[in-house]
């Protein structure tokens, strides 16, 4: 085992490198759902929102989501006002202006749980569903096929010029929620790192929190590394 990649690792470097550098092209797919529970040494997810353009000052203020698994579903909500209570129907469950772009859809392991795209961004662009490839298609100007979204078991990733679109039309933003966590078979002194790291750093389009720690409640693993927080696609 490399100890300079393992404490890169640890540290997050290569993923900070691409939150807080990267340039993204319109032809980049873009991870907007991504789940790998499963993998031996870490544990990663990446779940999004659209943020209305007048709540964005905010949204960065602290790396907490915004948007959690489950959300996003049609319901009622009641409160009152003046001592009269009020009953009020929100196509997404909540009023306060967040919407999904990715939605958990769960049958109590009576049929197969998924995760859908936003229907109205499907729509937007009139994208075919190919059941087969489970790659969503869009008929351009001279009849040709683009490939715009690819839908895996435990990722969906999409077109960012498509995606772009979609955020002018809505006068939205896109929230990429992330939750990266490394496990080491090292301690923090092997990999001759402080005994505790604690990083915050936020702009106008990113917030995050690394912390970095010895692993007291495992038996195998001896140290981790969590990156949790968001970034902002205008």
């Amino acid at each position: 085992m490399a100890t300079d990649e393992e404490k890169a690792r640890l540290q997050q470097q290569e993923t900070l490198e691409q939150l807080t550098n990267k340039q993204l092209s319109t032809t980049d797919m873009l991870t907007v759902y991504y789940s790998s529970e499963e993998e031996s040494n870490h544990n990663r997810g990446i779940y999004c929102a659209l943020i209305p353009n007048s709540k964005v000052k905010t949204i960065t203020d602290n790396h907490k989501w915004d948007f959690l698994h489950g959300s996003g579903h049609p319901g009622d909500i009641s409160y009152y006002e003046n001592g009269k209570e009020i009953s009020k129907y929100c196509r997404y469950g909540d009023d306060n202006g967040i919407e999904p772009f990715i939605i958990d859809r769960d049958f109590n392991e009576i049929y197969p749980s998924h995760q859908e795209i936003n229907e109205e961004f499907r729509l937007y662009h009139n994208l075919y569903h190919d059941t087969k490839t489970n790659k969503y298609l869009k008929i351009n100007d001279s009849d040709d096929t683009e490939i715009v979204a690819i839908a895996e078991e435990n990722k969906i990733s999409i077109r960012l010029q498509e995606i772009r679109e979609f955020l002018t039309a809505k006068k939205m933003h896109l929230s990429i929620q992330f939750d990266y966590r490394e496990f080491s078979l090292l301690s923090l002194e092997e990999l001759k790192l402080p005994p505790e790291t604690r990083e915050e750093k936020r702009n106008k389009l990113y917030c995050y929190n690394l912390y970095i720690a010895e692993q007291n409640d495992s038996d195998y693993y001896k140290s981790f590394g969590l990156l949790y927080g968001k970034k902002l696609i205008k």
